[in-house]
């Protein structure tokens, strides 16, 4: 603040424009800016300050700061007497509208203008606001510690429409989004987890989930879309990423680093943040899962390769105990053999651990345990088969 409140008058601003191009130019301009200020003499603290557009959201919302505390008295109701509003592109083409306040605070209001068509309103549109009666805006105490601030009558502030949404249109069309989003994920996790199972037609499935991201990213690349069809590919661009896990919330939880905004554009595609671990979403969990589950089936391999040198140890031990069992009662009138249910199972398991002579051991020796009855009438035959056969296992 200086300390000693300029005059009115008309000041001059030089400005230097330089062009570092080939050929290299440069000149020089003079901006005349007529400066009109509030200054009595009972006043020796003056601020001057002009109030502006902070925010100004795609639902007509406008927050508007002041910069000083409002007068006591001020209340939203008051407020829709003391500015006048317009949208228009010029003074002959305007766009019909209401509007009111919603909201005031110690030092800004917001007002909420509901354009009759959204869809006719067009880039170079802008808004004006005029105070018709600034002073009453702020505090009229005439304590010497009160900063002052007097605006010029009918001071006006203008900001460019940005693009506009019906909220009524936009809860149909994000009714009807999430319609077909939930239709699309059950087809989608139903079709991935069939190819999981089956291994087959991976090539269409992720032809199909390329093809959908390439849609609906599509207002990444400036085009102009309007805001009802931006929110139908709001509505999809989850299921394109396979963004099923609660990806923010666990990053806020393992990495607790701090969230910052991006674009409007990018963060409407999913893109809400410039940490890229935040946008890369569940597919960082897919991977430490994937890692998992890769290391869980080669610990499994390590251990059905040790568990398959002590299971042919068991099965050499049953088999030897079993031999001697049979030659201690050759003279039996009949002997009746039945495979233990462990050697049955080991039977059924892949022998590609053992080497080719151990196999053939294995397989030729099922066929000679099954049961076998010795009838008093054949005691010379079945002698003779089981000798033969215990000849071949002794070999």
């Amino acid at each position: 603040m200086p300390s000693k409140a300029p005059a009115p008058t008309l000041y001059s601003i030089l400005c230097k424009i330089y062009d570092t191009g080939i050929p290299y130019k440069t000149t020089t301009t003079a901006i005349l800016i007529n400066v009109l200020l509030y200054n009595p003499d009972n006043l020796k603290n003056l601020l001057i300050l002009a109030p502006y557009i902070s925010n100004f959201t795609e639902y007509g919302e406008i927050t508007i700061q002041m910069g000083q505390p409002f007068s006591k008295d001020l209340e939203a109701i008051d407020i829709n007497s003391l500015l006048n509003i317009t949208v228009g592109t010029n003074a002959e083409i305007q766009r019909g509208f209401k509007w009111e306040c919603e909201t005031i605070m110690e030092s800004s209001f917001v007002i909420k203008i509901t354009f009759n068509d959204v869809y006719s309103l067009t880039e170079k549109d802008f808004v004006s606001i005029a105070f018709l009666n600034p002073e009453l805006f702020y505090n009229s105490d005439n304590s010497t510690t009160q900063m002052k601030v007097k605006l010029d009558k009918n001071f006006k502030i203008k900001k460019f429409v940005p693009e506009q949404k019906a909220r009524e249109d936009n809860s149909q069309f994000k009714q009807l989004g999430d319609s077909a989003s939930l239709g699309l994920k059950s087809i989608l996790y139903a079709n991935f987890g069939m190819n999981m199972v089956m291994a087959a037609s991976m090539q269409l499935l992720w032809s199909l989930i390329n093809s959908l991201q390439l849609l609906v990213r599509t207002p990444l690349m400036n085009l102009n879309f309007p805001s009802q069809i931006k929110v139908f590919f709001n509505s999809f661009v989850m299921v394109t990423n396979f963004d099923i896990l609660p990806s923010q919330e666990l990053n806020e939880l393992l990495f607790k680093f701090d969230h910052i905004e991006y674009e409007e554009r990018f963060s409407e595609m999913g893109y809400d943040s410039q940490n890229a671990v935040d946008n890369i979403g569940s597919f960082i969990y897919y991977f430490i899962l994937i890692l998992g589950i890769v290391s869980l089936s080669g610990f499994m391999k390590l251990f059905a390769s040790a568990f398959g040198l002590i299971r042919y140890d068991v099965f050499d031990k049953i088999c030897f105990q079993t031999q001697s069992s049979v030659r201690k009662s050759p003279r039996q009138s009949s002997v009746e053999f039945h495979p233990p249910p462990m050697l049955r199972n080991i039977t059924r398991l892949n022998t590609q651990l053992f080497n080719q002579d151990q196999s053939r051991k294995f397989s030729s020796a099922i066929n000679y345990y099954r049961v076998i009855k010795v009838k008093r009438s054949k005691k010379k035959l079945t002698g003779l088969y089981l000798s033969h056969s215990f000849q071949w296992w002794e070999q």
